[in-house]
């Protein structure tokens, strides 16, 4: 009879010992509660100070992480970010990021490719060969000057590394905001930004090997290789077919529920595909050395983009735009140096000064955009915007 009751009383006892759904649901909401309302404010704020609301909504992030909330109140922190539902926020993360992609797809006006797709490829290339060069260069003489207890080969592909980033999903955030996604310049830098994207994660998967000691060329050279070919299908297969598709899908300006279902089944198809891939799944006395940092991130970025447009044939102005989008870090900068920073190749000293080239990097994108438009094709549509008109409401005449 004990032994029947206590078989009886097995669930009710794991119920009282697991975490329920009700108990994980609670402590998300809690989570999701917190960071929406307190990205809005950042983003009234940051838009107040005549930046995007994609950049307050970064430095709402920021301020919640371990640096700033978790640091001063380490125990509240721990009670309301609870590690036992990091992987839920995750997957968020992870689907949030897809339906950007997708929605950067219908936005863009990618049709000015077909005339200066190469001159994408060219901006892409100097925006990660000529930053990779800085910061290899750089980190061999902090490694020197900070007598830095790391070790060299692991610092040095990390720092060339982080210098060659460019966030994509702030970067079309941005562009969104400011209205030019139907931009030639728009579809060239974004292009290149997605070259650079994908590139990035190549790298990171290689340096994280390498340091690990298991690297493998075969291996990389294979992902490679697969993102290459996954690219040409979507372009050469897919696209072709589902635009077909699509053409008698669309009655009178709308589609059925049944092709969204099928339009969204299909975008998580090729995220499954890019993640089996790789690409995708993943102060003091130091000041000058900080500046430097920062100084060859944007000379390598800003300046080898600026370049490798004006060789493509671009004016002075036009290629300083596309040097400026393309230097925008964000996120995916965080990636990468907290990926170093796990793999201790990455002292603490120098991650704070890589974080502050990530939000400087940031941050100065907008500003610098505004300065340079005039004349170009972006200046009429900036013009139009809901940024500059909200900028207009901020500061009156």
């Amino acid at each position: 009879m004990l032994g029947s009751d206590l078989v009886f009383s097995m669930p009710f006892l794991l119920a009282e010992t697991a975490p329920s759904v009700e108990d994980t649901l609670l402590k998300v909401l809690i989570q999701l509660t917190l960071i929406l309302v307190l990205s809005r404010i950042f983003a009234i704020v940051f838009r107040k100070l005549g930046q995007p609301a994609v950049v307050g909504e970064t430095a709402a992030g920021l301020a919640l992480g371990p640096s700033l909330f978790g640091h001063f109140c380490p125990e509240l922190s721990k009670q309301i970010f609870d590690p036992s539902v990091d992987q839920v926020f995750k997957m968020f993360s992870q689907l949030g990021l897809i339906l950007l992609l997708f929605l950067v797809g219908l936005e863009f006006d990618f049709s000015h490719l077909k005339k200066y797709g190469r001159s994408s490829l060219l901006i892409s290339l100097a925006g990660i060969v000529l930053p990779f060069g800085l910061g290899w260069v750089l980190a061999r003489h902090l490694h020197a000057s900070l007598q830095l207890e790391v070790p060299l080969t692991g610092f040095a592909l990390f720092m060339g590394t982080a210098m060659s980033i460019t966030a994509i999903p702030v970067l079309a955030r941005i562009m969104m905001e400011l209205n030019i996604t139907p931009t030639r310049l728009g579809a060239i830098t974004i292009t290149a930004a997605a070259v650079d994207d994908a590139s990035g994660w190549i790298m990171l998967a290689s340096v994280s090997a390498m340091v690990r000691s298991s690297f493998s060329l075969f291996n990389t050279a294979v992902m490679a290789a697969e993102t290459i070919a996954f690219a040409g299908f979507v372009l050469i297969v897919l696209k072709p077919l589902l635009a077909r598709l699509l053409r008698g899908a669309v009655q009178n300006g709308k589609l059925s529920v049944n092709w969204l279902a099928a339009i969204f089944a299909l975008l998580f198809l090729c995220a499954i595909a890019t993640n089996l891939i790789g690409i995708f799944a993943i102060f003091g006395t130091l000041w000058l050395a900080a500046g430097l940092v920062s100084a060859c991130a944007i000379a390598g970025k800003f300046g080898g983009c600026t370049v490798a447009a004006r060789v493509s044939g671009f004016s002075w102005r036009e290629s300083s735009c596309i040097g400026a989008m393309m230097n925008t870090r964000g996120l995916m900068e965080l990636v990468v140096i907290n990926a170093g920073y796990e793999l201790h190749v990455i002292p603490e000293s120098v991650y704070c000064m890589l974080v502050l080239m990530a939000v400087t990097t940031t941050v100065m994108t907008v500003p610098v955009l505004l300065r340079i438009m005039k004349g170009t094709e972006l200046e009429p549509w900036i013009n139009k915007s809901s940024f500059v008109a909200k900028e207009a409401e901020v500061v009156p005449d």
